[in-house]
């Protein structure tokens, strides 16, 4: 049995997420994160604009932890192209200030550029 625990420490450990370099992280969450087509803000009704533009399962990564998801959600808004405009406000269909607002308020400050 004691030699069997020195070869497991001696064996190097697996890697891991966190492991890999910071570059291919990035690459990643690009690929879960950023959409082709831009992101149209309108009012959100009923469910926070959280709910709304992170439900997609691949937007799950940003729930892992702190640190991915703070990488990640840079990724998410440097990488998206986000579409607003004046249409009625409260409007659930159409891009509009009160969207905007909204969208706005829940960007963490060092991201809004």
């Amino acid at each position: 049995m004691a030699g069997n625990q020195d070869s497991n420490m001696d064996r190097p450990s697996s890697p891991t997420f966190m492991t890999l370099p910071t570059e291919i992280r990035d690459m990643i969450y690009h690929l879960l994160l950023v959409q082709e087509a831009p992101i149209r803000i309108s009012s959100p009704k009923f469910r926070t604009l959280r709910d709304l533009m992170f439900s997609s399962a691949r937007a799950s990564v940003l729930y892992v932890n702190r640190q991915i998801h703070a990488e990640a959600i840079r990724v998410f808004y440097s990488g998206n192209t986000f579409i607003v405009g004046n249409g009625q406000a409260g409007s659930t269909k159409h891009e509009n200030a009160h969207g905007l607002i909204s969208f706005v308020n829940h960007i963490p400050p060092y991201l809004i550029t």
